[in-house]
Order: structure tokens, then sequence, then C-alpha cells
């Protein structure tokens, strides 16, 4: 069961489909919904989702700015929050790890997974996609875990998996992912 016990719950999600009304229908566990994101360039742009996200109750950690932004995130999950973070977007300085993606390498973030084990709770990947007439599919996945004695093998274990389900996904509905920036190295 999702959240099961009080547990945190990392929600691992992407640039696919409609994320932010999949992090709206996290509210239904009664639990706080934190969203790791970096800001947004545009201070109007940035101003205009921060106001939609508080409508909606959620809240926003900004991954770059502060070196306790990881803390903040551990504290929530250990409270039993949730905190949702996006797989496609590995920026600056953030650790990565080379996995397979459409056949070739392709750096993506380790921090949701190494936050999860970290903090001793589950891993859930979850895609929405848009559909004609405004509606949406949630596009739920198995829980995933990663024992706190894991290591880089176990935890890159999982990372595989994940990524392969967000490679399902494209690959059934190619329009669906939001992807405006090189993402493969070169």
């Amino acid at each position: 069961q999702i959240g099961a016990g009080g547990r945190g719950l990392v929600v691992i999600t992407s640039h696919f489909g409609a994320w932010e009304v999949g992090a709206r229908a996290l509210h239904r566990f009664g639990r706080p919904v934190h969203l790791v994101m970096a800001r947004e360039a545009n201070p109007t742009v940035e101003g205009f989702q921060r106001s939609w996200r508080e409508r909606f109750g959620l809240r926003v950690i900004h991954s770059e700015t502060s070196i306790f932004s990881s803390l903040n995130m551990i504290q929530a999950l250990r409270r039993g929050e949730i905190v949702a973070l996006q797989l496609d977007r590995a920026a600056g300085d953030q650790v990565t790890r080379e996995i397979e993606f459409f056949g070739r390498p392709t750096p993506f973030q380790v921090g949701p997974f190494v936050l999860a084990r970290l903090a001793g709770v589950p891993i859930w990947p979850v895609f929405v996609a848009r559909l004609p007439g405004g509606r949406y599919r949630l596009l739920p996945e198995g829980l995933r875990t990663i024992p706190r004695d894991a290591g880089e093998a176990g935890t890159r274990a999982v990372m595989e998996d994940v990524v392969r389900s967000f490679e399902r996904h494209v690959r059934e509905d190619p329009y669906q992912w939001f992807q405006f920036r090189p993402f493969w190295r070169q």
C-alpha cells in the first residue's frame, strides 16, 4: 500500500504528459506533498507557477537554493510526507549515472534513489498522460525499494528498472515527453 504505516514516499516522475496534474492527485493520501525543482529563469513564470502550486497545496523545495535542500527532503520523508522529483532533468552539479535509454548511455540523476535509500522509504514511479478533451490518465508503476545497505549496485539496479519503465511510456506515446533541449551527450 502506498505510504503505509506513516512512512514517507519518494515519487519519481518526468516531463511526460502533465506531471503537475499527477502531483495534485497525491493529496488523496492526506499528506503534505513537496515538489523538488529548480527555479524558473523567468521571475514572472516562477511567480505564476508558485501561485498555481500553492492553490493546490503543493509545496516546493528548490533544489539549487541551499546546501540543506537534501536535508529538508529527508526530514519531510521522515515525517511521513511525499517528496516528488523528476527523473529526466539532471542539471549542473547533480550526481548522475549513465543508464541505457533508447540504446544510448544517458545521464540520470541518482539523487532521488539515494534519498529514498537513506530515508528508508519506497519509490513510486508515476507518469501522467494527457488525453483528448482535457482529461488525463495516471500511469502508476509498482513500488520499488532500495534497502539501506544496498550500496551502489542495488541503487543502480532500481534506477535501471525505473528508467526502463520511463522508456516504455515514451516509446508508447513519444509526443507526451516534453524534452526541449539536448538529452543525450554528444
